[in-house]
């Protein structure tokens, strides 16, 4: 497999090192979202990371986790390259920007509902004993049937506290107090990650920013942030409250989260979100075997036909050189007949039969134009 089985479509996201493409499969026709990195400009540790990505996205099997679908090598260009089913929505940070921008609060239904699908896909992680670390609204990718995809399984982000020049750009606001102190941690640093993620759909803002990394790095250390809008529902603001807890050993565990009773309630719009999900994959795949099937009819129809044509041109060759055969077996008659005759009359008689086998080779001349034309219908 390499980048020729591919054709960009769009480029969505370029950084330094890794560019995020819309690209259709020239082989099954479906469209994916192709992580492109550029090998040659990566240290051994973020090499290992890519690698890292594959082997747990390629292991993991829920509707709240962005599909695998492969990973190859292009030699040419000298990039990994990792091939994932394509959303045909934005991300969540571009739809709260969108929102920002408008001055318009997100829906609180809406909200649940994104919140809920996180905390399910990131329970299939944790029960798999899978961290990841680096949750934020723009790893977070919706679908137009309201379905959520976690992506980005790249790293764990561990920041040095005397080297704070090494925050990692669009992550150090959603990471948690002991990764960014380099605590002992557990899946709970993930809670908190999520807690960001749900205040800033809700506040159209980062719980906690800074000027500069110092500033930020005392305001994520010491947990305080602004309430999010009053007209939110008091259990809304009660779970952000509790995943944004600075002590990871008070934060709520994912379990707990899920078996709370208003989660509870509102896991019946989720049931219908994912029915539709399935619903929509099942004909999706129904659709791409009747594409196969109807390409592989097409190949069979245009297999016999070439295979017609083919006969046809080799059973006119054969009735061409039997005319041939006879043609001049008659020449020959004709020609053994007239030895007495005198010069004149044999120089008329040659000239004829000369023009009869000018004329057949005219008639020949047809066949390549019949070839021609039958290759020109063939797909």
């Amino acid at each position: 497999m390499s980048l020729n089985n591919y054709e960009i479509l769009e480029i969505l996201q370029k950084e330094e090192n890794v560019a995020l493409i819309k690209m259709r499969n020239k082989i099954d026709g479906n469209i994916y979202l192709l992580k492109n990195i550029n090998v040659k400009r990566l240290n051994k540790n973020q090499k290992e990371r890519a690698i890292n990505e594959i082997q747990i996205l390629s292991s993991l099997n829920h509707p709240n986790i962005i599909k695998f679908k492969e990973a190859f090598f292009d030699k040419p260009s000298n990039t990994l390259n990792l091939a994932m089913e394509y959303t045909d929505n934005d991300n969540l940070s571009v739809k709260i920007h969108f929102a920002s921008k408008k001055k318009l609060y997100l829906e609180e239904s809406i909200i649940w509902d994104v919140l809920i699908q996180i905390l399910i896909g990131l329970n299939y992680l944790h029960k798999k004993g899978i961290i990841h670390k680096n949750l934020k609204s723009k790893n977070i990718f919706l679908t137009r049937k309201r379905l959520v995809k976690i992506t980005d399984f790249s790293s764990c982000y561990i920041i040095n506290k005397e080297n704070k020049n090494k925050y990692q750009t669009g992550l150090e606001s959603y990471i948690a107090p002991e990764l960014l102190k380099e605590q002992q941690y557990n899946d709970k640093c993930d809670i908190w990650s999520v807690g960001c993620i749900a205040y800033e759909m809700a506040s159209l803002s980062l719980p906690f920013k800074g000027k500069d990394n110092e500033s930020l790095f005392n305001n994520i250390s010491s947990g305080k942030f602004n309430p999010i809008p009053d007209f939110y529902s008091k259990n809304l603001k009660s779970l952000i409250n509790d995943m944004l807890i600075k002590d990871p050993s008070k934060r709520p565990s994912i379990d707990n989260i899920l078996n709370n009773s208003i989660i509870q309630e509102k896991k019946v719009q989720i049931k219908i979100i994912y029915n539709n999900y399935y619903k929509t994959n099942a004909n999706t795949k129904n659709i791409n075997k009747n594409k196969i099937l109807l390409k592989n009819n097409l190949t069979e129809n245009n297999s016999k036909k070439k295979v017609k044509i083919i006969n046809n041109s080799t059973y006119r060759t054969l009735k061409q050189r039997k005319k041939m055969k006879i043609f001049s077996e008659e020449s020959n008659k004709i020609s053994r007949n007239q030895l007495n005759i005198k010069n004149n009359k044999f120089v008329s008689i040659s000239t004829d039969i000369n023009n009869k086998i000018e004329n057949f080779t005219n008639n020949n001349n047809s066949n390549p134009n019949f070839i021609h034309f039958s290759k020109k219908n063939i797909v």
